[in-house]
């Protein structure tokens, strides 16, 4: 039985938001291919570099202790090229790939070209639940 869940290391990532992705709870038996699965779905993430878990026994049960190593998150990105006239052209953005802590991407970019051009979006995988989220584009 497991007695006690501990998420340790993230920095950044918040602890609640970490919990509501893994599967297993407080008070279920100890599964292992729910501990690997959990796991897998933490390294997914893009703030997550690397995910572990721990097994300790406890005279109340089971103590689980999910490790989590993060990312770097905050993206610029530079691109320049020249156009079909031999004309010099660049793109210039940002990207963060764990705003609030949550997994949600922001991002925006300026496009410098024959027209000048922008866009911006907004991705939260998990809004909802831990399988239905939202994600919103926005391009000139």
């Amino acid at each position: 039985m497991i007695s006690e869940i501990v998420i340790q290391d993230n920095k950044r990532t918040k602890t609640g938001y970490i919990t509501s992705l893994i599967d297993l709870k407080v008070g279920q038996s100890l599964d292992s291919l729910t501990l690997k699965s959990d796991v897998l779905r933490l390294k997914r993430e893009a703030g997550i570099a690397h995910a572990y878990y721990q097994v300790h026994l406890t005279d109340q049960g089971y103590k689980i202790v999910y490790g989590v190593e993060e990312n770097f998150t905050i993206i610029p990105s530079f691109n320049f090229y020249t156009t079909n006239d031999d004309e010099v052209a660049y793109r210039i953005g940002i990207a963060e790939f764990n705003a609030l802590g949550r997994g949600i991407s922001i991002g925006g970019h300026y496009l410098r070209d024959i027209y000048d051009s922008y866009g911006a979006g907004i991705r939260a995988p998990y809004l909802f639940n831990k399988h239905i989220g939202l994600a919103v584009n926005y391009q000139t």
